[in-house]
């Protein structure tokens, strides 16, 4: 009998967009406000699902309740947990989780981290900033993070 085989040489996850959906009682409650059902909603699950080597994950209160719903995206490599920049977004009415969702389904396979991605002009007012990664840093939020530059 054989195992499943593996087409890469790495022993670590495959790279894929990793978004995290803050699923605190604010968030959470305005996404409900604006006809969503879904807590990470249906269109952005469905785009991560589709993705290689997508993650979608629940998070508790990021902290960023004033500019809820907040949501953090970030590119991990091949071999890699974690993404080496997350972009957080807030503010994320129905038309741009839509647009969230068509950009996760663009990173999908791409190279560069978030922040260096095109990102959707739906989403560029929604950005409350861009962290980088540090070694042994395994937590982020909006509230620690860096403002993204402008343009």
């Amino acid at each position: 009998m054989t195992g499943p085989s593996s087409s890469s040489s790495s022993s670590g996850p495959p790279a894929g967009p990793l978004v995290a959906v803050c699923t605190g009682h604010r968030c959470a409650a305005l996404r409900r406000l604006d006809g969503e059902d879904d807590a990470l909603g249906a269109s952005l699950r469905e785009a991560v699902r589709a993705s290689r080597g997508g993650v979608l994950v629940s998070s508790p209160c990021a902290g960023a309740c004033a500019r809820g719903p907040v949501a953090a995206v970030g590119q991990r490599e091949e071999g890699q947990e974690q993404p080496a920049a997350v972009v957080w977004l807030g503010d994320l009415d129905r038309a741009r989780r839509e647009a969230l969702a068509a950009w996760v389904g663009e990173l999908s396979g791409a190279t560069a981290p978030p922040a260096q991605a095109a990102l959707p002009e739906a989403l560029r007012a929604a950005v409350l900033g861009v962290r980088r990664a540090r070694p042994g840093h395994r937590r982020t939020s909006p509230a620690r993070a860096r403002p993204a530059p402008p343009g």
